[in-house]
């Protein structure tokens, strides 16, 4: 292989690893990420006129339309275990003073116990906002399997940046731009 042609295969290893990495850190990200979601949730079912009446609400609504999206639901650590809630105005429920989250054994549907706080009565509308993270059908639940997908891209670098220095070298010492 002469000089010339190690030299312009070391620029396209380079040019292709730099294009590479970007899409090998997408796919990473996606991989180990929980997907943040902000949903209305309709509160009519626990609401005796203006007042909550303090029954347990089942959240399954939400929930089982997230499983019929591609959530993972069949992993540990994959369970909904961490819900946050605002009232119609917007003012953030604190969670076991003006509802109660508790997962139902793997976690998979929840029970959403609402209390009759002031926070909960402060208007006639029915729908608060709720916010959970749940895993996509790709995510690694396994916190080993995340810290291994993470070291991918890195590691990808670092060959491709010793084959490039490699060729960088051959062609120096051909050249005779090094005494070594």
């Amino acid at each position: 292989m002469s000089s010339t042609q190690k030299l312009m295969a070391a620029f396209a290893l380079l040019i292709l690893g730099a294009v590479l990495i970007g899409t090998i850190a997408t796919i990473t990200l996606e991989k180990t990420t929980l997907i943040g979601v902000t949903d209305n949730l309709d509160i009519s079912a626990a609401r005796d006129g203006m007042a909550v009446n303090g029954s347990t609400f089942y959240a399954t609504d939400i929930l089982s339309q997230r499983a019929s999206e591609g959530w993972r639901n069949d992993a540990d650590g994959c369970s909904i275990s961490t819900i946050n809630m605002f009232n119609q105005t917007g003012d953030v429920l604190v969670s076991a003073t003006d509802y109660t989250w508790t997962k139902d054994g793997d976690g998979l549907i929840g029970t959403l116990t609402l209390s009759n706080t002031f926070d909960l009565n402060t208007s006639a509308l029915n729908t608060t906002t709720i916010s959970y993270s749940y895993c996509d059908d790709d995510y690694l639940a396994a916190k080993w399997q995340r810290s291994v997908i993470n070291l991918v891209g890195g590691f990808m670098a670092l060959a491709m940046l010793a084959i490039a220095v490699g060729l960088f070298y051959s062609v120096m010492k051909e050249e005779g731009l090094l005494n070594i």
